[in-house]
């Protein structure tokens, strides 16, 4: 379901979450900026980079684009219920190392411009430097941003993230 360097990641929009299983560097929003940031240290871009083919020709994840990378990603949608499902297939776990790839690891809420990063010293992404305009950087846990009726992790009164996040 999830691979290695795939990540959960959440668009918020209209007060409603989407749940998403693909790659970290889809959610840096500016790759405008993250492509010149590559030239200036002397890096070369291939040609799909600079049309941004990887990501839908979505340079700038913003209001703007935002329909257009929607409509990109939704092969990459996940159901909350398959999450939920998978981790009451878990069980109790024993450590963070069981349930770490279910965790929803970045939140974009276009609703408010605000773009959560659960940690990011493990991505090692500089989402933070490549924002879009106008919009405003948080790392840490944002779960109490989650509206409750999204939190896939709490399934039946248990919540499988309970003690990892307090």
């Amino acid at each position: 379901m999830i691979l290695d360097d795939e990540i959960i990641a959440g668009l918020l929009v209209n007060s409603a979450i989407t749940w998403y299983v693909s790659k970290r560097s889809f959610w840096i929003m500016d790759h405008e900026k993250w492509g010149n940031a590559f030239l200036s240290a002397g890096f070369e871009l291939h040609a799909g980079a600079k049309n941004h083919d990887g990501r839908f020709g979505v340079g700038i994840l913003n209001q703007e684009s935002l329909a257009q990378f929607v409509s990109g990603v939704a092969p990459l949608r996940i159901e909350p219920e398959l999450l939920s499902e998978a981790l009451q297939e878990l069980g109790t776990p024993a450590s963070w190392d069981d349930l770490e790839y279910l965790f929803p690891s970045l939140l974009l809420d276009f609703d408010s411009q605000e773009f959560f990063c659960i940690d990011r010293e493990v991505y090692y992404y500089p989402y933070e430097k490549y924002m879009a305009d106008d919009w405003t950087f948080h790392y840490g846990n944002f779960i109490a941003s989650v509206p409750e009726k999204d939190r896939y992790w709490i399934v039946d009164g248990v919540d499988y993230f309970a003690d990892l996040y307090k």
